[in-house]
């Protein structure tokens, strides 16, 4: 299966590589710039296009958008004339519309999202990634059913229409954008005591294990769980400096309680 990457982002640099090992011919990647085209191009041995996207070849059964969300519906667009009656082109947001790349009904267009988060640099373990399939004709998903099989156990691909997509898209980022930024927020609360954030990563690590076996309700500790005021009241003093912060922190805490309230009754 001969494969058009367009964008060189994170997610292509990561997606790229383990394409091509998992047997899909990376045949080009295109990029708005042209070093970070020839980078990307270069690491999987492909040709490299840059600038308008009439530099993108013709003739590929799978073009994949990974571009930021706001720009998928225009470069699709213009896409169009390029992929042609053969290619599927399809794009790799988790909040973005199959309508939004389907310019007509008759076109090949459909969704390929990796439910994962990419840093540029890390290797990913695809293995353990699930994709999630959409999709305007047969032909369209069977084609990235087996694109995503390719790096990605079969348990692991599933088809899933736009609004369930959307829906898992924020749940997402509550699971890894907002537990990242919970991470920040504690390395700045850190900082002033000269200990650095290392000595969380044993915390961190165990929570994130706790989950393997048990729901997140079951898991979940703390002062907020049991109401502990004296506790929660200290909390937020040390906070005084930071407003939004303690802000964060008084809305979670009634957050965690409420949850768990609401959940035992």
């Amino acid at each position: 299966m001969r494969i058009v990457i367009i964008g060189a982002g994170r997610l292509a640099s990561c997606l790229a590589p383990a394409l091509r090992r998992g047997g899909a011919v990376v045949a080009q990647v295109w990029s708005r710039s042209e070093a970070s085209a020839r980078a990307l191009a270069s690491s999987v041995g492909c040709d490299a296009a840059w600038g308008q996207l009439e530099a993108v070849l013709p003739g590929a059964d799978v073009y994949l958008i990974c571009v930021r969300d706001d720009a998928i519906a225009d470069v699709a667009r213009r896409l169009r004339a390029v992929v042609g009656s053969h290619g599927v082109l399809a794009h790799t947001s988790g909040s973005t519309s199959l309508a939004d790349i389907a310019v007509t009904p008759a076109d090949a267009a459909g969704v390929f999202y990796p439910l994962q988060s990419f840093t540029r640099g890390r290797d990913i373990d695809f293995s353990q990634v699930h994709f999630f399939i959409e999709a305007t004709t047969a032909d369209a998903a069977h084609r990235l059913e087996a694109l995503a099989a390719a790096v990605a156990r079969p348990d692991h691909v599933h088809r899933l229409a736009t609004p369930e997509r959307r829906r898992m898209h924020l749940a997402a980022v509550f699971v890894s954008n907002f537990v990242n930024h919970c991470c920040a927020l504690a390395d700045d609360i850190l900082r002033p005591t000269g200990v650095g954030f290392d000595v969380m990563r044993p915390l961190l690590a165990e929570t994130v294990a706790k989950l393997q076996h048990l729901t997140p309700g079951e898991a979940q500790t703390g002062p907020a769980l049991r109401w502990d005021e004296g506790v929660l009241a200290a909390h937020s003093a040390l906070l005084a400096d930071a407003p939004l912060t303690q802000h964060i922190y008084a809305l979670l805490s009634e957050s965690i309680h409420t949850h768990h309230e609401t959940s035992s009754q």
